[in-house]
């Protein structure tokens, strides 16, 4: 019982810190904009404001100028800015790989790691489905409050559509528990309000990938859209478009629907594309089954988000690869390999790789 009521306090807590968060956005966005701060230039599409309180502030102007939204006329508190509030002495992030149910291996890993109580813990979805234990690993993770920052994965995805009754329960699925648990209205209204995307640092983290030509002010944009419309009252209508069949390619023209359902099998579900961003989704092994004219997404030619540090799982098949502009964390748990953490520090040679043994639960 206390465990439900801590897990209630928690989500309700929630939800009041981000209500003041984006108060306090829109009133500095406003003031900006009523002042003509200087900062707000067109050759400067992303710009970070920080005030002495340690807020930093990001603003990201769509197309390259000034409050021109990319998708809509809408007015200039209408962009997707993002705040991240950060203090001094806060270590690097700890990022998880996808648990996927695993919770034995997670709490081992967490003990082994070891992080303090004020690091963020950065999960790059997939907490659930496959592994025995998805319920423990979702209620542990919200558990954590504000200190956690998780992105969505196709499994938190799956479970949104059986919850909504747009898809049924396959074979092999473990998210019954969750359907079945006394607080899984809660749950379910959590994810939902989850994000897609999370950047802070110049660090980006998502479940599976971003397509070549999309920059980091375009993939928040597409990631804010779709998640405006997974947390809106027509959730449920979102979820059965991102059910339709998949898009493979990408361009400015596309309708709405159309947007949401690349957004999302785009974040979620990249392996492969061309150098011209087409997607691929049948191939699911590793690298050296990319089919011809095919490669990973990470490796295309000029994309145009190489400059950053991207954080994310799901291809278990790929395993673990570090590069200093790459962490790609799914190291195969649910398989019967291992689960991986990886403090994000900026200077990559600082960064610390824990991992533990998964045997089958």
């Amino acid at each position: 019982m206390w465990g439900r009521i801590k897990r209630l306090i928690n989500f309700q807590l929630h939800h009041f810190l981000n209500a003041i968060e984006i108060a306090l956005i829109r009133a500095v966005v406003i003031a900006l904009t009523l002042y003509n701060h200087p900062s707000l230039d067109a050759n400067a599409p992303l710009k970070s404001f920080a005030s002495a309180a340690g807020v930093n502030l990001a603003i990201f102007s769509n197309d390259g100028t000034p409050f021109k939204p990319l998708f809509s006329s809408e007015t200039p508190a209408t962009l997707n800015f993002k705040m991240n509030i950060n203090h001094a002495s806060a270590p690097p992030p700890l990022a998880f790989g996808d648990l996927q149910g695993c919770h034995g291996a997670f709490r081992a890993l967490l003990a082994k790691a070891a992080p303090t109580p004020n690091t963020p813990l950065w999960f790059a979805g997939d907490l659930i489905n496959r592994g025995p234990h998805s319920l423990a690993c979702l209620h542990d993770v919200i558990e954590f409050g504000q200190r956690a920052v998780m992105v969505l994965g196709n499994h938190e995805l799956h479970l949104l559509a059986v919850a909504a009754g747009v898809q049924r329960i396959r074979k092999g699925d473990t998210i019954n528990e969750i359907l079945a648990a006394p607080d899984a209205a809660d749950l379910i209204d959590w994810l939902r309000h989850r994000p897609l995307t999370h950047y802070q640092n110049g660090m980006l983290m998502v479940h599976a990938g971003v397509l070549p030509q999309w920059d980091l002010t375009l993939t928040l944009e597409l990631a804010h859209e779709l998640e405006q419309a997974l947390r809106g009252p027509a959730w449920r209508d979102c979820i059965a478009q991102l059910s339709l069949p998949r898009l493979t390619r990408w361009h400015p023209g596309l309708t709405r629907d159309e947007r949401l359902r690349i957004t999302a099998h785009t974040l979620t579900h990249i392996r492969f594309c061309n150098p011209e961003g087409e997607l691929e989704f049948n191939a699911k092994g590793g690298p050296d089954t990319a089919p011809p004219g095919y490669l990973p997404w990470f490796d295309a030619p000029d994309r145009r988000t190489a400059e950053l540090t991207i954080v994310f799982g799901h291809w278990a098949a790929l395993g673990l690869l570090l590069r200093d502009k790459l962490c790609a964390l799914d190291s195969g748990c649910v398989w019967g390999k291992q689960l991986s953490a990886l403090t994000l520090d900026p200077e990559p040679s600082q960064r610390k790789l824990i991992q533990v043994t998964c045997p089958t639960e």
